[in-house]
């Protein structure tokens, strides 16, 4: 796949990332809320403006919204399990810049790029989650509140196979736009990361 190097960069900043600490996890998780409940809206936004040649993308994207539904209260629960509410925390610019720019992309650009989005995502849950929950939560934190990452790292590698079958069957200038998506996703990503753990 593209950017396997930057990629790993991004591995090794999320597994560094200062998960031991309360107040950085419990903020990581509700900036995560904050984006996934984006994530059915945009793969909806991306299906629907898939041409209509593109049936069998569309039909996937549309089961994975399905996949994806309600996985925003795992990380409300997560929170209210480490004593914390939703209501406590405000969506940060770093957050909105992760995921805001996926609707321009989407609507003005290509809707196939929305696949670099999706793949950054899930090659982190498949790559370094299972290492992060295994080195740093589980002896840390009850079960009770770590879920999120739990239910991610169990779910994603299918998701992940899925992403690369489909993006190997895109055109050369589809790919590309799923590249520099992907580039831009790894990017915005590391700044959202950085973000949740400065107090």
């Amino acid at each position: 796949m593209f950017h396997e190097k930057r990629l790993h960069t991004l591995y090794d900043n999320f597994y560094n990332f200062k998960w031991e600490d309360e107040k950085s996890y419990t903020n990581y998780l509700a900036q995560s809320y904050f984006y996934v409940l984006h994530s059915t809206k945009t793969l909806a936004l991306a299906a629907g403006h898939m041409p209509l040649e593109d049936s069998k993308v569309f039909r996937r994207m549309i089961k994975h919204i399905g996949e994806e539904m309600n996985h925003e209260i795992l990380c409300v629960k997560d929170l209210e399990a480490l004593g914390r509410s939703i209501k406590e925390y405000q969506e940060s610019p770093a957050t909105q810049s992760f995921y805001q720019p996926q609707y321009y992309k989407i609507q003005h650009q290509n809707p196939k790029a929305y696949f670099g989005y999706i793949y950054v995502l899930e090659s982190i849950c498949c790559s370094v989650v299972p290492k992060v929950l295994n080195d740093k939560l589980i002896a840390k934190y009850p079960k009770q509140a770590i879920n999120f990452l739990r239910v991610h790292a169990d779910e994603d590698p299918g998701h992940l196979e899925q992403a690369k079958n489909v993006i190997a069957s895109f055109s050369e200038a589809d790919q590309k736009a799923v590249a520099d998506n992907m580039l831009h996703t790894i990017s915005a990503y590391e700044h959202f990361l950085a973000d949740a753990q400065r107090f």
